[in-house]
């Protein structure tokens, strides 16, 4: 019997369901190991922004605390007796005196409040001294009267930018002096470079006119350069903070700013990133490359086992063609794996039994249609439908059908009416209550031919069930010959009984009178009546009628005359 099959998607095969479970085991592990190493390098980066942050907010204390002592110095200085007294070359000598012990003091500039120098020890006492050029700061201290550190500049008497550091020098609570001590920037950038505890770390000074007044690398080539767009718009006007970037010579770098107290400068810390970052990014590229590697094995190895685990299937699916062609499995063992194997052996032993129960069946079927197609009554099968599904030579002979032309179709076609019209309500009433009428009982019916033309049978219904469908099985015999016999047997029976009437004399009425003889309407006279007729056949029933239509019924006289 041909499996129904519905129209679906084609399945997937076995390969494909190895391949999926070894991605549905390892790809959440390869994401959890991801995600924790994306942890591990997010904290690794906080960690460097911390570091980078609290670097550069040390540098801005030690800066802080160096233009402190610069400042007290100065204003240790501005309490002399030499500038109470307002003796030029009294504090000329002090001053210079002052330069030794300072010597990241490249000159002391005495001015009044006007800018105008006063003393100058880079320059011989009494030779005329231009304008201070640290405008700006000198401006901050008239104005605050308190310290202030001056931006890069370029003085006068000096070659190379300097910075200034001015404290006021009051006098009956009026500015009376600014004392001033440039300081080469290159005390700064030795003060940096002293504090780098790291393998390329970068430590920059920047002045408020967003130039670099000092560098722990490189210092003279970087000194008075402009700082990068991108730095000032991470920087913005935030006290501290964290940034990412291109130095001016290109090189990627990560670090923190943090603003000084003492002056408009910005204090920043960076190292390159290739330092920090790419170890960790070299980790992370090596991790996932690895995580891959096991990825790609692991589907590698799927494959093969698939194979070697499709193999067997795949015989088993060509056994099972062979098994449909009514060939048993042969197993031969040696299947790598134990269910397979041991589903294998059991199929085979499954299929010697299917096939030896197919063999005894397609005998059975033989002896069966055997003894149907040779039956002299017809047998024809049909369902609760009144479906026929079977229809022997028999039945062919009979009704005049070949079994193509009524298989599948309802038996009332063999029927004439008013039978062909009630039979399906004669099933469906059977079906509702039961009631038997001709299943295990047998009765005489008419039957139709092909021709048209009608004649008697003798039919019994047999019952049964198959796959839980209900089957019916009628066997039908042609008893138009018997019929035919019979009436002849009957009609000569007759003849002979009025034969025998004829013949046997007539009897006297009591008196000695002779009976009245018969009228003309052919009736005979009370006194004469026939004699008792009994049924010969094993019913033995008494009959008054000429006629007995019972096949085996043979009518004799029950009494003699």
């Amino acid at each position: 019997m041909p499996l129904k099959t519905v129209s679906r998607q084609q399945p997937m095969t076995l390969r494909g369901y190895l391949l999926r479970l070894v991605l549905v085991t390892l790809v959440p592990m390869l994401l959890l190991g991801g995600m924790l190493i994306g942890w591990l390098v997010q904290q690794q980066r906080d960690a460097v922004n911390d570091n980078m942050a609290d670097t550069a907010e040390a540098l801005a204390l030690i800066v802080d605390r160096e233009l402190e002592a610069t400042i007290e110095a100065l204003r240790a200085l501005s309490r002399t007796d030499a500038l109470a007294a307002d003796d030029p070359t009294g504090f000329y000598e002090r001053a210079t005196l002052a330069l030794t012990q300072h010597p990241s003091w490249t000159n002391i500039a005495l001015i009044d409040p006007s800018g105008r120098q006063i003393v100058n020890t880079a320059v011989r006492l009494g030779v005329p001294l231009p304008d201070v050029p640290q405008r700006d700061a000198l401006q901050r201290v008239t104005a605050t009267r308190q310290p202030a550190v001056s931006d890069l500049v370029t003085a006068t008497a000096a070659v190379r930018p300097t910075i200034a550091v001015m404290v006021p020098v009051m006098r009956d609570g009026s500015l009376r002096y600014v004392l001033s001590a440039v300081v080469d920037p290159r005390t700064w950038s030795d003060l940096l470079e002293g504090f780098e505890t790291r393998s390329g770390l970068i430590a920059v000074i920047i002045d408020g006119q967003n130039r670099i007044a000092a560098r722990s690398r490189e210092h003279a080539e970087y000194l008075g350069r402009a700082v990068p767009d991108w730095f000032l718009a991470a920087r913005g006007t935030a006290e501290t903070g964290n940034y990412r970037g291109a130095t001016l010579d290109g090189v990627e770098i990560i670090g923190a700013f943090h603003r000084t107290q003492r002056a408009d400068w910005t204090l920043a810390a960076a190292t390159p990133t290739e330092a920090v970052l790419n170890p960790l990014n070299r980790t992370v590229l090596l991790a996932l490359g690895l995580g891959l590697f096991l990825l790609a094995v692991s589907l590698a190895s799927a494959g093969i086992f698939a194979r070697r685990l499709a193999h067997p299937v795949r015989a088993l699916a060509t056994h099972g063609g062979s098994l449909m062609e009514g060939r048993a499995i042969r197993y031969d063992g040696g299947v790598p794996v134990r269910e397979i194997d041991e589903l294998h052996r059991v199929l085979a032993e499954a299929s010697a039994a299917l096939v030896g129960a197919s063999e005894s069946v397609a005998h059975a079927e033989a002896r069966y249609r055997a003894i149907v197609d040779t039956a002299v009554d017809a047998i024809v099968v049909i369902d609760r439908a009144g479906t026929l599904h079977s229809f022997n030579r028999a039945a062919e002979r009979i009704f005049g059908y070949a079994a193509e032309e009524v298989i599948g179709r309802n038996v009332s076609m063999l029927m004439p009416d008013p039978d062909r019209s009630a039979h399906d309500g004669y099933l469906k009433r059977y079906h509702r209550t039961g009631e038997r009428r001709i299943i295990g009982i047998g009765r005489e019916v008419t039957g139709q031919r092909k021709d048209g033309s009608v004649f008697p049978l003798e039919l019994s219904v047999a019952e049964w069930k198959a796959d839980g469908e209900v089957r019916f099985t009628g066997i039908v015999r042609d008893i138009t010959a018997r019929r035919t016999a019979a009436e002849a047997e009957l009609a000569a029976k007759e003849a002979a009984e009025q034969a025998m009437e004829r013949a046997l004399p007539r009897r006297t009425r009591p008196g000695g009178r002779r009976p009245a003889p018969r009228r003309r309407s052919g009736r005979r006279p009370s006194s004469w009546r026939r004699p008792a007729m009994t049924c010969a056949s094993p019913c033995s029933r008494s009959i008054s009628s000429r006629r007995c239509w019972a096949t085996s019924c043979t009518v004799i006289p029950a009494t003699s005359w």
